[in-house]
């Protein structure tokens, strides 16, 4: 299958995205037959932050609501829901992969419409 990568090093205000902070990822993605998410050290490296913890998310197990959105919850502190766990230090990187995708084959001149990155709050214990 053809698949294109996309990674946030930001939230939505620009800040850098950091692990010792929550953040919620909600919306929709672009069309696509399957979806990943996953959070990796800047340098694009996976991480793993345990081996009981959830380190990625894809579209056949994250939960929606009616009209198709969702909000996965990215935290070093479990969440209920759809959470995506992360180290608690160390600045990271969100990574979609959209697989199968009409977005591959596109010029460029379609509009993306890609989830939402939220801080929700920083300093947990």
């Amino acid at each position: 299958a053809e698949g294109l990568a996309f990674t946030a090093l930001t939230d939505d205000t620009g800040a850098r995205l950091s692990a010792g902070c929550s953040y919620d990822v909600s919306g929709i993605t672009p069309p696509a037959r399957f979806w990943t998410l996953y959070a990796a050290a800047p340098d694009g490296a996976a991480l793993r932050p345990g081996p009981d913890l959830p380190s990625a998310i894809n579209s056949w197990t994250v939960l929606r609501a009616e009209d198709s959105r969702f909000a996965i919850h990215v935290s070093s502190v479990a969440q209920p829901d759809n959470w995506l766990a992360i180290r608690r230090t160390g600045s990271f990187a969100l990574v979609l992969t959209l697989l199968d995708t009409p977005t591959a084959g596109s010029s460029g001149l379609i509009d993306l419409t890609m989830p939402k990155i939220v801080k929700t709050g920083c300093g947990h214990a």
